[in-house]
C-alpha cells in the first residue's frame, strides 16, 4: 500500500507486483512495469482512498490450489465499518470479494510510529477439500473463516468469544519456550515474538518460525533508561525430524 504523509490513516490503494528474478516486474495483468515502481504505474489491485481502514502491515498475500494470488486484507465497508476482503487475480483482473461481516465493529487507526494492531486477517490457506481458510482476530474476538475455493464466498464461519491470541497480544517471556536462555529474556517489560513463514518450505510437514525478544511499540518515540541486550534470532524448523536425524 502506499502513504501520503507519515499519518497511518493516509495508507491507500492496496498493489501488488511480481518478478521472476527481481529485476524484471510485471503487473497482474502482465503489463511490464519499470522501476522503481511508483503509484502511477498499473499495479493497483484495490483504489482504497487515504482514510479507506487500510493499513500497511495489514495484508497477506496466499493461493489457492490453482497457485492464483490471492491478498486478504481489512477495509471499511461503505458504512465505515472494518470488514476483511480478498482480492484474486482471476483471467488477469483482480476480483474483490468480502469475506466476513464483523458488525458495527470499527478500527479507526492513525499517528505516526509503529502502532498496536488490532485487526489480523490471514493469508488463505487451501485445506484440499475445494475450500479457502482464513483466521482473523480482532479487539472483540477471534474466528476462521471457510472460502468456497471456486467463488471465493463464506461458506461457513466460527467465531470464539475469547481474546485474540498470542499473535496479536505477545507472550510473556516466562511462558515462550526456548533452547537455552536469551540474556534479553530477563529485562523488565520484555516481550517474546514470533512470525511464522508464509509458504511451502520444499519439504512435505515442514515449517519454520522465527523467535525473538523485544520491547513493546513506542510509536518510534526515543525510550529513556537502559536498554535490553540484543536478543538472538532464532530459527525453528518444525517437522521433519525422525530418529535424530533432519
Amino acid at each position: 500500500v502506499w502513504r501520503d504523509t507519515p499519518d497511518c490513516a493516509t495508507n491507500h490503494d492496496l498493489s501488488h507486483a511480481r518478478s521472476r528474478d527481481m529485476v524484471h516486474w510485471q503487473a497482474g495483468d502482465g503489463q511490464t512495469l519499470t522501476l522503481p515502481i511508483t503509484i502511477r504505474q498499473k499495479a493497483v489491485v484495490d483504489p482504497v482512498p487515504p482514510n479507506g481502514g487500510i493499513i500497511n502491515g495489514g495484508a497477506r498475500l496466499g493461493f489457492d490450489s490453482q497457485l492464483r494470488p490471492i491478498i486478504t486484507y481489512h477495509k471499511y465497508d461503505a458504512e465505515g465499518k472494518t470488514q476483511p476482503f480478498a482480492a484474486r487475480l482471476e483471467d488477469g483482473k483482480w476480483v474483490i470479494r468480502r469475506i466476513g461481516d464483523w458488525g458495527d465493529y470499527r478500527w479507526e487507526f492513525h499517528g505516526g510510529g509503529s502502532i498496536k494492531f488490532q485487526v489480523r486477517v490471514s493469508q488463505v490457506k487451501p485445506t484440499g477439500e475445494g475450500l479457502l481458510r482464513v483466521d482473523w482476530t480482532n479487539e472483540r474476538g477471534q474466528g476462521t473463516i471457510w472460502l468456497d475455493e471456486a467463488t471465493l464466498t463464506p461458506t461457513k464461519a466460527t467465531k470464539a468469544s475469547a481474546k485474540p491470541n498470542a499473535r496479536t497480544k505477545p507472550t510473556p517471556a516466562a511462558q515462550h519456550a526456548r533452547p537455552k536462555p536469551d540474556p534479553a529474556a530477563k529485562f523488565p517489560g520484555i516481550q517474546a515474538r514470533s512470525a511464522n513463514d508464509s509458504g511451502e518450505s520444499g519439504s512435505p510437514g515442514v515449517r519454520y518460525e522465527l523467535r525473538w525478544f523485544t520491547l513493546g511499540a513506542n510509536r518510534d518515540r526515543p525510550r529513556k533508561g537502559p536498554l535490553p541486550p540484543p536478543s538472538i534470532l532464532r530459527v525453528i524448523r518444525h517437522g521433519g525430524y525422525a530418529g535424530g536425524k533432519w
